[in-house]
């Protein structure tokens, strides 16, 4: 173990040089999403929609994959229209959601659910969630 170990640069060696080489590349990814932040907030709420509804956005890709999509697409092209068309359908329906929600329609039903049952045992106070 001598000086060749200290300076080598092998992955996830632990070593100056591989500290140095990773720690450039976190600042190289870093960089342009610190400066593209306006763009981002400007441009892609609509992603940001699709995050916040995510529950709701699994299921329905589960349920949509389980009953249109069977048994699959026959090709590449086939396979890319349906993913196409699912992700569309998802961003679409998650923007116009929470341009009038703030919850996702799931979430909204377990919140439901859980006001009900706490209800019933006379604990809930009404947080106003």
């Amino acid at each position: 173990m001598g000086l060749d170990r200290l300076v080598s640069a092998t992955t996830h060696s632990q070593m100056p040089l591989w500290l140095i080489s990773s720690s450039g590349a976190a600042l190289f990814v870093l960089g342009p999403c610190l400066v593209g932040e306006n763009f981002a907030s400007r441009y892609l709420s609509q992603l940001a929609a699709t995050g916040r509804l995510s529950l709701t956005v699994y299921v329905g890709h589960l349920l949509a994959l389980a009953v249109i999509v069977r048994p699959g697409p026959d090709s590449l092209a086939g396979g890319i229209l349906v993913t196409v068309v699912l992700w569309t359908a998802a961003v679409a329906f998650t923007w116009l959601w929470t341009g009038r929600f703030q919850t996702g329609p799931l979430v909204m039903l377990l919140h439901l659910r859980r006001r009900k049952a706490t209800t019933r045992r006379g604990t809930y106070r009404g947080r106003g969630e």
